[in-house]
């Protein structure tokens, strides 16, 4: 098992929706089994694909610029450094969400395994 990472060897990726995620620790590299972290870059004008999640809650802190969450029905203003999202498995799960980038957007998100 892998108990830590460098940032620098971590290879990103894009997403069907031009985010871009770098996955800090995963189950399937690093032998955790019930939660993640990565960060999420969302560039300015983007928005991630609408969503919902099976088996996991999720947990976003943005970490730069801003953009608008929307969870269901409730759509919200996020900032740097100003809200931490919990997503609760009796909500997120059901409850398709994204997230619309008024600038770009930097967001680390921890996500827990049922």
């Amino acid at each position: 098992m892998q108990i830590f990472t460098r940032y620098e060897e971590i290879e990103p990726y894009i997403t069907k929706d031009s985010s871009i995620i770098r996955e800090l620790m995963h189950p399937s590299v690093h032998g955790n089994s019930n939660q993640s972290l990565a960060e999420a870059t969302v560039p300015a004008g983007g928005k991630t694909l609408l969503h919902k999640h099976h088996l996991t809650e999720e947990i976003y802190h943005i970490t730069e610029g801003s953009g608008i969450m929307i969870l269901g029905s409730e759509e919200f203003e996020v900032k740097k450094r100003r809200y931490c999202l919990h997503f609760t498995r009796y909500s997120a799960q059901n409850s398709k969400h994204r997230k619309y980038a008024a600038e770009n957007s930097l967001l680390l998100c921890a996500e827990l395994f049922s």
